[in-house]
């Protein structure tokens, strides 16, 4: 079960609503201009960091990371504990097409949310 399912039965949508509103403000706050970010999946953004590099990316989302594990659920949506990130990183290759970055990242993803959660994994 997703922790997005698990938000919404305990404390109903209107809370997992709220929670996804919050993570999206605090990743658009540790962008730069020319970043884009998009809500990829109920749970799942996708963040594109133009002219940077691996190193670059990482430190992006350990800047997320931190920032959305500072600011606990129950301060903003009512929820006990806190909400945690799980990153995938990697960089775009010329032969990549429109699903191989992507499908990268996610595999760098669902190995921090497989390894313990709140971790930024590169691929």
């Amino acid at each position: 079960m997703s922790a997005a399912k698990e938000v919404n039965d305990k404390y109903g949508h209107a809370v997992g609503h709220k929670a996804i509103e919050m993570v999206a403000k605090l990743i658009n706050e540790s962008l730069r201009s020319q970043d884009l970010v998009s809500r990829w999946g109920g749970e799942e953004f996708l963040v594109l960091l133009p002219q940077s590099s691996v190193n670059e990316a990482l430190q992006v989302a350990e800047r997320v990371r931190h920032a959305v594990g500072f600011h606990t659920s129950q301060a903003t949506t009512g929820m006990a504990g806190v909400i945690t990130v799980s990153a995938g990183v990697t960089e775009l290759r010329p032969d990549d097409d429109d699903t191989t970055a992507i499908s990268r990242a996610d595999f760098a993803m669902y190995r921090g949310k497989t390894g313990g959660q709140n971790q930024v994994n590169s691929y």
